[in-house]
């Protein structure tokens, strides 16, 4: 779901929100759905499913667990399928921890695209 915000319209930005609370410890987590275009007014950014978790556990010695990341849209329109697509996630837990990272297109050529920059007219 692609939101417009250009009249400062924040109000369809929708998030799922969950709340576990029970002898395994606690956990909250928040999931953005869908993508923010315009993000913050820019008309080259897009932000779609973000999300965060953290994981209150008595398995994991007290120390919480913390999962965050989403997608990051960039280009002339953020909603072509010529826009750069970014995607991180990273979480800490006491065991292990992790980075994932991909981008759809990193070209020279993708970048130009996305921005609808024609090379020759430069």
């Amino acid at each position: 779901a692609l939101v417009d915000t250009t009249k400062g319209n924040y109000n369809n930005l929708e998030f799922d929100c969950y709340v576990r609370l029970g002898l395994t410890g606690l956990i909250l987590s928040v999931t953005m759905k869908g993508y923010w275009v315009p993000a913050f007014g820019l008309d080259f950014l897009g932000l779609g499913y973000a999300h965060a978790k953290i994981d209150f556990s008595p398995e994991l010695g007290g120390f919480p667990g913390l999962d965050i990341g989403g997608s990051i849209l960039l280009g002339s329109d953020p909603t072509s399928s010529k826009s750069i697509n970014i995607t991180i996630n990273v979480g800490f837990f006491p065991d292990y921890d992790y980075f994932y990272g991909s981008v759809n297109r990193l070209t020279f050529q993708s970048i130009l695209d996305a921005f609808q920059v024609n090379a020759q007219d430069r």
